[in-house]
C-alpha cells in the first residue's frame, strides 16, 4: 500500500505542473553530478555520492573516504566542473565533506563592437561548500553546510584600452539545514531548508572614469525542499529506485516572503539489472502554477522541463583496482534550459 501511495503522489506532481525557471540560485538550483542530471535532480533523499551539496544529513550515514570529479559539455560555450570529497569519522557518527564547482564561459574571446574586436575575458562562477551531518538516532540525522560564492561577469566595453571591464562579488552564507531519515525497507525521506543568507554583492564604478561607485545586492531564493526515495527489490540484487523532491521557493535567503510564490517537483527513475549497471532517467524544473488550468497559452510559454537519461557502472571488479572498494563511471545527457540542443555531463567516483 505504501509503495502504490508514494507512486501514485509522484506522478499526479508530474502530471499536473508546469515549468518555468523562476526563483532559481543558478549556482545551486543546477544539477552537480550525472546522476543528477540523468534522474531530474531528485536528489534530497538519496543522494550516493556529492552528498554534502543535496544533503548533509546523509553524511552521517556515508561510508569511509568517497571522491568524485566530473565535467559537464553545455551549449553556448559553457562549461562546468565539480570536485567533492566526502568523509565518515571511523567509530563516530559524524561524516565531513567538501565540494567546489565551476561553471563558466572561457571563450569569449572575439566580442565585437562596432567592428573593433575586443581583448578576451571569461565568465566565472564557483561555489565552494563545506558540510557535516551528525547522526541522532540508528536512521534520523540532521546536517549542515555552508557555501562561499565567486562570480565574475563582463560589463562594459572599454574603448581607450580596447578591453572589458568585469565586476566580481565574494561572498560567504548559503546556509543550508537538513534532515534524513532511512528505512531498512528501502523508504528514505529528506527535507530541509537551502540557502539562508546567500546573496551578491555587486560594486562597480557609475562611469569607466567616474570616482563614483555603486553596489548592488542581489538576494537569492532558499529553498524549502522535502524529497523521498523508494527502493523496489526483486529478482535477488535487482533494484529499481524511484524518487521524487519537492521544491518551494516562498522566501528570499532573509526571510522576506515573495509575492509571488513558487513551487515545482523533480522526478527520476533507476532500474539496476545487476551489480555491475544502473539506467536511469528523470525530469525536473516542473514548476506547479495555476496557469495549466486557467491559461494554456501562458502556460506553453513557461513550461520548459528538462528531461534526463543516463548510466552509470560500477566497476570495482576491474583488475588492479584492489586498493579501491568501488570505482564507478557515471554518464548523463539532457536537454537544454535554452532547447538548443542537449548537453553531456561524465564523472567518477572513487571509495576508498
Amino acid at each position: 500500500m505504501k509503495k502504490a501511495l508514494f507512486i501514485s503522489v509522484l506522478f499526479t506532481n508530474l502530471a499536473f505542473c508546469a515549468g518555468l525557471g523562476v526563483y532559481s540560485n543558478g549556482n545551486e538550483r543546477i544539477p552537480l553530478t550525472s546522476k543528477a542530471w540523468a534522474v531530474g535532480n531528485a536528489m534530497t533523499a538519496n543522494p550516493e555520492y556529492a552528498l554534502g551539496w543535496y544533503n548533509p544529513a546523509r553524511l552521517a550515514f556515508s561510508n569511509g573516504l568517497q571522491l568524485s570529479v566530473g565535467d559537464a559539455i553545455r551549449k553556448l560555450d559553457r562549461n562546468e566542473s565539480f570536485f567533492a570529497g566526502e568523509y565518515k569519522i571511523p567509530q563516530k557518527r559524524v561524516g565531513v565533506s567538501g565540494i567546489f564547482s565551476y561553471k563558466g564561459i572561457a571563450n569569449l574571446d572575439s566580442l565585437y563592437k562596432d567592428g573593433v574586436m575586443y581583448n578576451s575575458v571569461n565568465y566565472v562562477s564557483t561555489t565552494t561548500k563545506l558540510g557535516a551531518g551528525i547522526a541522532v538516532t540508528g536512521a534520523w540525522a540532521i546536517g549542515v553546510s555552508g557555501t562561499w560564492y565567486y562570480t565574475k561577469i563582463p560589463v562594459r566595453f572599454k574603448e581607450e584600452s580596447g578591453s572589458i571591464e568585469t565586476s566580481s562579488s565574494s561572498t560567504v552564507g548559503g546556509l543550508s539545514l537538513m534532515a534524513t531519515y532511512i528505512n531498512p525497507n528501502g523508504f528514505s525521506l529528506g527535507f530541509g531548508i537551502r540557502d539562508i543568507f546567500s546573496y551578491n554583492d555587486w560594486s562597480y564604478n557609475e562611469t569607466p572614469n567616474s570616482p563614483m561607485v555603486n553596489t548592488i545586492v542581489d538576494t537569492l531564493p532558499s529553498l524549502l525542499v522535502a524529497g523521498a526515495n523508494y527502493v523496489f527489490k526483486y529478482g535477488g540484487e535487482k533494484e529499481i529506485r524511484v524518487s521524487g523532491d519537492f521544491n518551494g521557493y516562498f522566501i528570499n535567503s532573509f526571510f522576506n516572503k515573495y509575492e509571488s510564490i513558487a513551487v515545482s517537483v523533480n522526478g527520476g527513475f533507476e532500474w539496476q539489472p545487476n551489480d555491475i549497471i544502473v539506467f536511469r532517467t528523470g525530469i525536473r524544473d516542473i514548476l506547479c502554477n495555476r496557469n495549466f488550468f486557467r491559461n494554456r497559452e501562458q502556460w506553453r510559454l513557461e513550461n520548459n522541463p528538462r528531461l534526463g537519461f543516463g548510466i552509470g557502472l560500477n566497476l570495482e571488479s576491474v583488475a588492479n583496482w584492489s586498493v579501491v572498494k568501488k570505482f564507478g563511471v557515471n554518464y548523463a545527457v539532457s536537454n537544454s534550459g535554452a532547447q538548443i540542443g542537449l548537453e553531456h555531463l561524465v564523472d567518477l567516483v572513487w571509495k576508498f
